[in-house]
C-alpha cells in the first residue's frame, strides 16, 4: 500500500549505494515515481516491480531513444513486472533499446497484453518501424521461416525486398544476454502460427544458448515451438511448462536429448505426460536433478524406480499433487529413497499407511515444506509424529483432513519451533483451543502467563465499554515464528477469539478466518488491552 510520493527523494542519499529495490505490490507506484527512481539511483541493478498495478505501458518509454546506454535504468540487470497488467509489448520494446544486452533476467509473467512480438525484441532484433502489423508479421515470419535458421536469414531479407517496405527490414542491435526469462501466462500465440514460429526461431537462435532459466505457461504453448527450441537452449538449468497441455511424452524426449544439465523441471498440469517423458528427462539430468514437480501428470508406479534411481540423490524438492495414477506403494518408494529431500507436496494423492509409514520411519530431517493435504487417511498420530520427527519444519498444509483434532494441531505448533505458515483450511473438528497459549500476559514479576480462556474473547464487549484492562501479548516461546495462518471453512473457530489473537499478535501474525477474509488487527487502543478475570498458568519466559 505504498503512498509516500516523496520516496525518490528519500532516497536521494541511500539510494547512490542501492543496488536491489523491491517494490512489488505497492499499488500506487506510478511511471514518475519509477522514473524518479531510476534517476536518483544510478547503481541499482535489480528492480521488482510485480504487481505494481498502477504503472503504464510508457514506464520505460525514454528507452526509444537509440542512446539508451546512458539514460536512467540503462543499467539495470534484472527486472520483475509479473502481474502490471497495464503493459504490452511495447513496453518490452523500450526495455530492451534501454538495457540492451545488459538485461539478464526479466519476468514478464501474467501481463495479459503482452503477445508473440516481443520475442523479436528480447532477441536484440530491431525494426525501423515501431510497430508491425499483422499482415507484416506474416510477411516477416514466412521470409525468416523460409531461411536456413542461421544468419543468413538475412540474406531472405534481401530477397524479397521487392515486395516489403525498406522500414521492415529488421537489424541487430545488440546480442542477448538474457539467462533468465518468464513468459508464463502470456498469450504469445495470438498471431498466425508461422508468426509464431518465427518469432520462437528468431529468439532462440540469437539468445536460446544462454538462457539458464526459461518459464513458458501456456494452454496453447504448442509442441512444433518447443521442438523448435530444443536445441538452442541446451545450457538450461531450469524449465517450467504449466499448464502446457498440449504436450506429449514425445516432444519431452526431444527436449532432453538436448537439455541435459536440467536442475529443476516443473511439469505441474500437463495432463497428458506420462511414464515415458518423465523417466527420459531424468534419465538425461541423472544425478543433477534437485528439483521435480509433476503435479496433475499421469505418471504411475511403473515409473517411480525409474525416477529414484535417477535422481534420489540429489533431488531436494518433489511435488506429486493430484497425481491420482500412483499408488500408495508408490508414493512410499519416493519418501523411502528420496532422504535429502527439502520440500514434499503430496496434496490429494493416494497417500495411505504405506506412505504415511515411510514419511515418518525415515526421517525427513531437512524436509521444511510439506503439504498433506486432503489425504483422506490422516489422523492425529501422523500429525504428532511428522512434528516430532521434522525438527525444521517451517510451512505446513493439512487442509481437508476431517480426522485432524484439535490435538494434532497442539502438538504441531509446540513441536515446530521454526514454523512460520500453517494452513489448516476445511478442518471441521478444530477449535480455537490450540492457539491459546500463543497469547499471554506480562506480570509485574516479569513472567508471562497463558490468560486464554474460551471466555475471553467475550470480554471485549466490556472492554470496548470502558471496563478495566491489561495489556495483552505474544508469546515468546510458543509458536513464536508462526506468521501464516489459514482457518477457512473452521466451521469451530471462533471468530472473536481470533480478533484477540490478532490483538495480541500485532502485526506479526497473518490471520485468515473462516470467510477467507484477513483478521484485521483492530486499530482501537481499548482493544490492546483487556480486562482481567483469567484462570492463569504461569510459565516462565
Amino acid at each position: 500500500n505504498f503512498t509516500d510520493p516523496k520516496l525518490p527523494e528519500r532516497l536521494a542519499q541511500p539510494g547512490r549505494h542501492l543496488t536491489a529495490l523491491d517494490l512489488s505490490y505497492c499499488l500506487y507506484v506510478c511511471d514518475e515515481t519509477v522514473k524518479s527512481l531510476l534517476e536518483t539511483c544510478h547503481q541499482l541493478v535489480e528492480l521488482n516491480l510485480s504487481f505494481c498495478s498502477s504503472l503504464s505501458e510508457h514506464v520505460f518509454e525514454y528507452g526509444i531513444n537509440p542512446a539508451g546506454s546512458n539514460l536512467p535504468g540503462s543499467q539495470l540487470r534484472s527486472l520483475s513486472l509479473s502481474g502490471c497488467c497495464n503493459l504490452t509489448s511495447s513496453t518490452v520494446r523500450c526495455i530492451t533499446y534501454l538495457c540492451g544486452d545488459r538485461l539478464q533476467q526479466l519476468d514478464i509473467s501474467w501481463c495479459r497484453d503482452i503477445d508473440s512480438s516481443v520475442l523479436w525484441y528480447l532477441a536484440g532484433l530491431q525494426f525501423l518501424t515501431d510497430t508491425l502489423t499483422d499482415e507484416e508479421n506474416l510477411v516477416v515470419a514466412r521470409t525468416l521461416s523460409s531461411s536456413d535458421g542461421q544468419l543468413s536469414i538475412w540474406l531472405g531479407w534481401l530477397r524479397v525486398l521487392g515486395t516489403l517496405k525498406l522500414s521492415l527490414l529488421p537489424r541487430r542491435v545488440f546480442i542477448p544476454s538474457l539467462v533468465s526469462l518468464d513468459v508464463s501466462g502470456i498469450d504469445l500465440f495470438t498471431f498466425h502460427k508461422s508468426v509464431v514460429s518465427a518469432a520462437f526461431e528468431a529468439f532462440v537462435y540469437c539468445a536460446g544458448d544462454r538462457l539458464q532459466r526459461l518459464v513458458l505457461s501456456s494452454s496453447d504453448l504448442p509442441e512444433e515451438a518447443l521442438r523448435l527450441m530444443a536445441p538452442h537452449i541446451s545450457n538450461l538449468s531450469s524449465l517450467s511448462l504449466i499448464q502446457c497441455v498440449k504436450l506429449e511424452c514425445e516432444t519431452l524426449a526431444e527436449v532432453a536429448r538436448h537439455c541435459q544439465h536440467l536442475k529443476c523441471i516443473d511439469l505441474k498440469g500437463v495432463s497428458h505426460v506420462g511414464n515415458d517423458g518423465v523417466v527420459s528427462l531424468c534419465n538425461a539430468s541423472r544425478n543433477q536433478l534437485r528439483m521435480l514437480s509433476l503435479g496433475e501428470s499421469c505418471i504411475t508406479e511403473e515409473a517411480v524406480s525409474c525416477i529414484t534411481d535417477a535422481c534420489a540423490s540429489t533431488l531436494e524438492e518433489l511435488d506429486l499433487s493430484w497425481c491420482e495414477d500412483l499408488t500408495d506403494q508408490g508414493l512410499a518408494q519416493f519418501c523411502v529413497h528420496c532422504r535429502s529431500l527439502r520440500q514434499l507436496r503430496l496434496r490429494r494423492c493416494h497417500a495411505d499407511s504405506c506412505t504415511l509409514s515411510a514419511l515418518v520411519s525415515f526421517r525427513h530431517t531437512y524436509l521444511h515444506t510439506l503439504n498433506l493435504s486432503s489425504i483422506d487417511l490422516l489422523m492425529d498420530c501422523h500429525v504428532i509424529e511428522v512434528s516430532r520427527c521434522m525438527p525444521v519444519l517451517r510451512v505446513i498444509d493439512i487442509s481437508w483432513n476431517s480426522d485432524v483434532t484439535n490435538t494434532g494441531i497442539s502438538a504441531l505448533l509446540s513441536n515446530c519451533p521454526l514454523l512460520s505458515s500453517c494452513c489448516l483450511d476445511g478442518l471441521k473438528r478444530v477449535t480455537a483451543v490450540p492457539f491459546w497459549p500463543m497469547v499471554v500476559q506480562i506480570t509485574e514479576q516479569d513472567t508471562t502467563r497463558v490468560i486464554w480462556t474460551p471466555q475471553l474473547s467475550d470480554l471485549v464487549e466490556s472492554t470496548l465499554s470502558g471496563g478495566a484492562a491489561l495489556p495483552l501479548y505474544r508469546s515468546s516461546i510458543f509458536a513464536a515464528n508462526l506468521a501464516c495462518l489459514s482457518l477457512h471453512y473452521c466451521d469451530l473457530v471462533d471468530d472473536g477469539q481470533l480478533l484477540v489473537l490478532a490483538c495480541a499478535a500485532r502485526r506479526t501474525l497473518s490471520i485468515v478466518n473462516y470467510y477467507g477474509d484477513e483478521v484485521r488487527f483492530p486499530l482501537h487502543s481499548k482493544l490492546e488491552e483487556l480486562t482481567t478475570e483469567f484462570e492463569d498458568l504461569h510459565i516462565h519466559s
